[in-house]
């Protein structure tokens, strides 16, 4: 009992000693350090805009909170800083060198994030001593957690720059327990704190559902694309499979399903005619990075796709004494890469309606010509009957189901 008692009273001398230094000189325990995010998320510190500071470490939640935090914070108008608080610090140490910091910088606060088996507990000091302390359950996901503590956070943060009351208590002086998750506090004391009228949080909206971990992603969709000279516009359905990540990398793989290309033609030959036929079957590979706005609803998706078209070709005779020959053998793969931007609308977690464009560039500069020969064999000519564009649009509109 002796050392958290010496704790307690070496914290609360270096916050009496904060108050008789000049103001920016921190002179609590080993001193804190941080950095600037700067205002409304910019890269500068603000020149008049209040300040909140962010104990976050060098760990997974740290970083973690961070990044949300910010995001959070991005249009409000205030200073996020980060600092760091010595992980081996009591509570009630932290506590006392939070309200020296948060009076030695200015800031309207000093917020930090503690984990527990169900969640996590929020940590909010202000300068004169007031405390509080939300946890933050019923989330498996420690992601989704951290995002729902960021909202509560950016809502607390608002509060205390407008002068609003968020429900702060003071800690007893005769606190007994070091245990970093827990803190007891006076409520019976004379002037009780009126609990404030604060809405709940709300619920996370489904991007930033969809940014809480990884998904399966499967995407149908109509496909568009200006294929051949012949054929002015190619259409059928694609089908796409593959694992988005949480930040938003996603890979996979895809397949369109596109009605057989026919055509009748003349040729010099007893019947005149020639039919031939072409069936495409694209498949391609996937990588690419999709961007999910917070509270927009919408996400944006630039991806590379490596695609392969392999194409079957048959040309017939309709009278039946004339040998064909379609351009070799009868399966041929046309390599191609296919740069692509999608926008998605995100109404639910678990759906958006996207709309896509593309840009398919062959590598190879394909031409299909028909060769015909007589009952003996000789050659009778050679007919150019299909010239499939170096370069063509692409557009596809579908919906994808994240699980």
């Amino acid at each position: 009992m002796q050392e958290p008692r010496s704790k307690r009273v070496s914290a609360l001398l270096w916050a009496s000693l904060v108050g008789a230094l000049p103001a920016g000189v921190w002179a609590g325990p080993p001193a804190p350090s941080g950095d600037s995010i700067g205002e409304a998320g910019s890269d500068e510190p603000g020149e008049s805009a209040p300040m909140l500071l962010l104990a976050a470490d060098e760990s997974e939640l740290g970083a973690a909170s961070l990044r949300a935090v910010r995001v959070e914070l991005n249009d409000v108008e205030v200073t996020l800083e980060r600092i760091d608080l010595d992980p081996a610090w009591d509570l009630p140490t932290k506590i006392a060198a939070g309200e020296a910091l948060v009076r030695a910088r200015a800031a309207v606060g000093l917020v930090w994030l503690e984990p527990r088996p169900d969640g996590l507990t929020i940590h909010l000091v202000v300068g004169d001593g007031g405390v509080l302390l939300r946890p933050v359950l019923g989330f498996d996901d420690r992601l989704a957690a951290i995002e729902a503590a960021a909202v509560i956070i950016r809502h607390l943060t608002t509060d205390l720059i407008a002068g609003r009351p968020i429900g702060l208590t003071r800690a007893s002086a005769g606190t007994e327990r070091g245990d970093a998750r827990e803190v007891k506090v006076d409520l019976d004391r004379a002037d009780p704190v009126e609990p404030p009228d604060v809405a709940p949080p709300p619920p996370l909206t489904p991007t930033q559902q969809l940014r809480a971990r990884g998904h399966v992603r499967l995407q149908a969709a109509y496909i568009g694309q200006a294929w051949a000279r012949e054929r002015a516009w190619d259409s059928g359905a694609e089908l796409s499979l593959g694992w988005r990540s949480a930040p938003g990398a996603h890979v996979g793989a895809g397949v369109a399903l596109i009605p057989r290309f026919e055509r009748t033609v003349s040729h010099p030959t007893v019947s005149g005619v020639m039919t031939y036929r072409v069936a495409r079957y694209p498949i391609s590979l996937i990588a690419g990075y999709q961007h999910a706005w917070a509270r927009s609803g919408v996400a944006l998706d630039a991806q590379l796709r490596v695609v392969a078209e392999l194409h079957q070709r048959r040309a017939t005779d309709p009278i039946g004494d004339i040998s064909l020959l379609f351009g070799g053998s009868k399966l041929r793969a046309i390599p191609a890469i296919e740069p692509r931007v999608q926008l998605d609308y995100v109404p639910l977690a678990q759906l958006s309606l996207f709309v896509a464009l593309g840009l398919r560039v062959g590598l190879v500069d394909t031409r299909y010509s028909v060769s015909y020969a007589d009952e003996l064999g000789q050659p009778l000519g050679e007919t150019v009957v299909l010239q499939p564009n170096l370069v063509s649009p692409v557009v596809a509109v579908g919906l994808a189901v994240y699980l």
